[in-house]
């Protein structure tokens, strides 16, 4: 895919251009899924638009985040070829649920819809889910096809963010409460929040040790204050919900997840609503790209990490195009598995 923009008042020889590879993952004899396709608002109409499919229009939802306000996640996905991949006699089964991000089954009964299909070319799957009792969190939205067998065929997922503050959330129980904990609990959960703090937070932290339990206890619970006076404690709640999603996902044997690259990218910016995964090869690390279409205020921004080590898979941040991240233009010399091995840009604070 190219890009190329220009100023109409001079000459394209100035112009700006952008390349990319783009892989179209697409088997005409298999039974394939579209990427699930997030909508804001639908309705029947007689005049085609770029928004116009199966005579209705289909409005984006142009965000992964879902607030208060918003009660309910409609989606579409198109199903191909099931023709194809099955015998004709056969039905094919789908089933679209909502799960925790950091799990695979449903969250709960009432986010599963399942329906048994004729194979046909292609087949389109409209669905709405009242997401006005689920708590905050983050979520993903899975529609999984098994075939006659119960045999999963094929499956898709998209990440979404839920706030509800309104609502409990009685899965998210760390052991103890914001404060009344013993001091090299409440020292730990310090260390948690560095990701997020300030320079002038970073800098209490780093000195935590000096201070005295009562001064440690004041500063935690005045963190969350200034960033939730309604709910402080729902917000560490949260957060500390991504503290568990970055251990289960990025420790490795000698650091914890949210102490990893991968784990601090995703404590700050939560997570990424992509991720292209590249297995090692003769020419390059093992790397992953993790792209955010919003990161705090930027827009459209990328995380480059990748990993000389096979035998830990720890993942360093190499590139950003994030705000007072890692910046390294040539990032793509680092990956060269045959190239300087050491690591050539800063290390962050």
């Amino acid at each position: 895919m190219r890009l190329r923009i220009y100023d109409r008042n001079q000459t394209e020889e100035n112009a700006l251009s952008f390349e990319t590879p783009l892989w179209i993952d697409f088997n005409r004899n298999n039974v394939n899924l579209s990427d699930i396709q997030l909508i804001g608002t639908l309705s029947k109409t007689n005049e085609v638009s770029r928004f116009t499919k199966y005579n209705i229009d289909y409005i984006p939802y142009f965000s992964n985040y879902y607030p208060e306000t918003v009660n309910e996640l409609i989606f579409m996905n198109e199903v191909y070829h099931t023709d194809s991949g099955m015998t004709a006699s056969e039905q094919f089964t789908y089933m679209c649920y909502i799960s925790s991000y950091n799990e695979d089954k449903p969250y709960s009964e009432k986010y599963i819809r399942k329906k048994s299909i004729d194979v046909n070319p292609l087949h389109v799957i409209l669905h709405s889910f009242n997401i006005d009792s689920l708590p905050s969190g983050n979520y993903n939205l899975n529609i999984v096809i098994f075939d006659a067998n119960d045999s999963l065929y094929v499956m898709k997922k998209v990440f979404f963010q839920r706030s509800n503050p309104s609502v409990p959330d009685k899965t998210i129980t760390p052991a103890v409460e914001m404060t009344n904990v013993s001091q090299d609990t409440l020292l730990l959960y310090l260390d948690y929040i560095y990701a997020i703090a300030d320079a002038n937070e970073k800098e209490f932290i780093r000195n935590a040790k000096s201070y005295t339990y009562k001064e440690l206890d004041q500063f935690f619970s005045q963190f969350w204050y200034k960033r939730n006076r309604e709910n402080p404690l729902l917000s560490w709640y949260e957060y500390y919900n991504n503290v568990v999603i970055t251990n289960n996902s990025y420790s490795t044997l000698k650091i914890k997840g949210y102490k990893t690259d991968r784990g601090q990218i995703f404590l700050r910016y939560g997570a990424p609503n992509e991720i292209e995964k590249f297995p090692f090869t003769p020419e390059y690390y093992p790397y992953e790209i993790w792209y955010y279409y919003q990161a705090l205020d930027q827009n459209n921004v990328m995380f480059i990490f990748y990993s000389r080590d096979l035998v830990t898979g720890f993942y360093e941040l190499i590139h950003s195009t994030a705000r007072n991240e890692v910046y390294n233009p040539a990032w793509k010399l680092i990956l060269k598995a045959k190239g300087p091995k050491q690591r050539e840009v800063d290390a962050k604070e």
